[in-house]
């Protein structure tokens, strides 16, 4: 025989849906057709449609016997939080029901499930990382120095170029614009390399910024087939 509970509960509800069959627009009527298709579904051991049926018999119709089968769809349909519910919300409504013992023993079962399902979710860990500021300060002290040095060499190369004027022509006023020409390059070079500097300084100080790391691992049950990610903000 099979899932008998089911079954009788179907027959409790009999009477009902042919008294109410003076009126096939009823809610209580509509609550009977939907409770026959849900049953028909759970024989198909088709479970999402039993639990949408059962579900819209309840609705329209509050009495427990569609909540009874509802829990049990839910139940063979692994949908043990719900059924879990269901279930409980019977034992409220029919605290004397005659088969209580049993269904206590399926609330048992739905809530291992249900423990199951949460200790098997993956568990967020976050934690706050606060990273060495020395490589951006070191990177932009090495950077100001160039900048100096850069300003200094074009104060050079302006100064060479202005004694060079003074002489006009001859070996002085040649050796004067090589050493123009030299510190030029000096203060063009010193002043790349500052920039460049600036950008690292602003990278490295980005990069050690203090900042929250969020890891979803494996879950507390240690299920060490579970896949981590970890984001950082």
């Amino acid at each position: 025989m099979k899932h008998v509970a089911l079954v009788l509960a179907l027959l409790c509800c009999a009477g009902d849906a042919v008294a109410d069959t003076t009126d096939a627009d009823s809610p209580a009527a509509r609550a009977a057709a939907r409770s026959s298709a849900g049953a028909d579904a759970y024989g198909a051991q088709d479970y999402p449609v039993a639990i949408a049926a059962f579900a819209e018999a309840y609705r329209l119709d509050p009495d427990p016997t569609y909540l009874f089968n509802l829990a049990q769809a839910q139940r063979r349909g692994a949908r043990c939080a719900d059924a879990l519910a269901s279930y409980s919300l019977y034992l409220e409504r029919v605290p004397s029901a005659a088969n209580r013992s049993e269904i206590e023993g399926w609330v048992v079962e739905q809530e291992a499930c249900v423990a199951a399902i949460e200790a098997a979710r993956p568990v967020a860990r976050e934690h706050r990382v606060t990273p060495s500021r020395t490589p951006p300060i070191i990177a932009a002290v090495a950077t100001a120095a160039t900048g100096t040095l850069a300003a200094i060499f074009y104060v050079v190369a302006r100064g060479h170029g202005s004694d060079a004027g003074d002489y006009m022509f001859g070996d002085a006023y040649n050796a004067e614009v090589d050493a123009a020409h030299r510190y030029q390059a000096l203060a063009i070079t010193g002043g790349v390399l500052t920039a460049v500097g600036a950008g690292l300084t602003g990278y490295l100080w980005y990069r050690t910024r203090p900042r929250t790391i969020v890891e979803i691992g494996p879950s507390a049950a240690g299920d060490g087939g579970q896949v981590s990610l970890r984001a950082s903000f």
